[in-house]
């Protein structure tokens, strides 16, 4: 007959604290995600909020002719930006003083803006 000692158990047991665990990480996880919402608003402030406001706008069906830009212009020219500001690229809430560098308003993507 062999005789196997069970695990030394030293704290609370393991139930509890998996649990404690737990109640941590979610307790951070949420901090954390309310200061990085926190953070967007303080910082991008109302062009933020306007952005937000104007999102559904871009997925309704437009009842009149064409796009003056379509969104294969608008993706190459963004790529383009990227291209040229790789590492910081144009600043928090730049694109949009930016991107007319690179994207004229016929909606054809301007090559001569480009850094070879």
């Amino acid at each position: 007959m062999h005789f196997r000692p069970g695990p030394i158990v030293l704290g609370p047991a393991p139930g509890k604290a998996r649990l404690r665990k737990l109640a941590a990480t979610i307790a951070l996880t949420c901090f954390l995600l309310t200061a990085v919402a926190a953070s967007v608003f303080v910082i991008g402030g109302d062009e933020a909020i306007n952005r937000l406001q104007r999102t559904p706008a871009e997925f309704t069906t437009r009842k009149m002719g064409p796009p003056k830009v379509r969104r294969r212009e608008i993706w190459l020219a963004t790529l383009r930006l990227i291209k040229d500001h790789p590492i910081v690229g144009v600043g928090f809430a730049g694109y949009s003083v930016a991107i007319p560098r690179y994207l004229n308003s016929s909606g054809e993507v301007d090559s001569s803006t480009s850094t070879q």
